[in-house]
């Protein structure tokens, strides 16, 4: 089959250009296979009161949560490539790289997905979850109803370890942390760390690993813990060649041994202000 042979080349092409850091190499050849498969790939798409986007809200908003768990399973195999490559291109565009495409690839996921549930559903969900929480929409209720019902799915219908990484990251790293304690939440990320690690995907694992110390700092885990947390997430960095977080990592140690070593001042809050638990990668909730 033509679209098997190029189902697997692509598939090597997008793992070998994320492995060396090549994310916009990655992130055309999932645009390029798309268009070859009929998507109709726009330029740009930033606009989440567009058709598509208000559509999918509208629909999901009219099905009762039992409905949509009752949606049948995707046969369509032309469909199936879609969402798969739809997801990894929204994988690359959502950690800033392209964020003006993030809209477009998870608007494309959740239609494909209203026509048939596959193993990339629970992630579309989930995605639609993330954006919804942005300070754009704003819509918690929303995200909240509809983050559950990805679990749900992640639970009961597609349990893939393979998947478990970057939905943990997703879920727990953005959508159940606005109503959930940072206690669990960070427990979730760092299990998804390990398993990303165990699978030797190292990107994923550092990204997860990188929010659970975020998480717990929040979650009130002691500063010197956290600390040495963040000491192995800069060598993890180091020894992976990933520095997208390197620099946050650093800063955030130094601001903690001055925390430690009293050397801050006056640590607390001004009155008119909040503790803001976000990292460089909070960015794409408000693409």
């Amino acid at each position: 089959d033509p679209l098997d042979t190029l189902d697997a080349h692509h598939q090597l092409h997008f793992m070998l250009h994320q492995s060396n850091r090549r994310s916009e190499e990655a992130f055309q050849g999932c645009m390029r296979l798309l268009e070859q498969l009929g998507e109709d790939v726009p330029d740009n798409f930033e606009n989440t009161s567009a058709p598509p986007f208000a559509r999918i809200r509208h629909v999901l908003e009219k099905k009762s949560e039992e409905e949509i768990l009752a949606i049948q399973d995707l046969n369509d195999e032309n469909d199936l490539r879609r969402i798969r490559f739809l997801s990894q291109a929204c994988i690359i565009s959502s950690t800033a790289l392209r964020p003006r495409m993030t809209a477009y690839c998870i608007a494309r996921m959740v239609e494909i997905s209203l026509r048939g549930f596959s193993v990339y559903t629970p992630y579309a969900f989930v995605a639609l979850g993330t954006f919804l929480c942005g300070q754009r929409i704003n819509a918690i209720s929303e995200a909240q109803r509809i983050g559950k019902i990805a679990l749900r799915l992640f639970n009961e219908r597609f349990s893939d370890p393979g998947q478990l990484p970057l939905f943990n990251l997703a879920y727990y790293g953005f959508v159940s942390v606005r109503f959930e304690s940072f206690q669990t939440c960070a427990t979730h990320l760092r299990q998804a760390s390990t398993v990303a690690f165990s699978t030797g995907n190292f990107a994923l694992a550092i990204i997860n690993n990188q929010i659970s110390i975020n998480k717990f700092f929040f979650a009130g885990k002691p500063l010197p813990s956290i600390s040495e947390d963040i000491k192995r997430q800069i060598e993890l960095t180091v020894k992976y060649k990933d520095s997208r977080f390197v620099n946050y990592a650093r800063f955030w140690n130094q601001t903690l041994q001055s925390l430690m070593h009293g050397e801050a001042g006056n640590s607390s809050l001004p009155e008119d202000r909040h503790l803001d638990g976000s990292l460089p990668a909070d960015r794409h909730l408000d693409a």
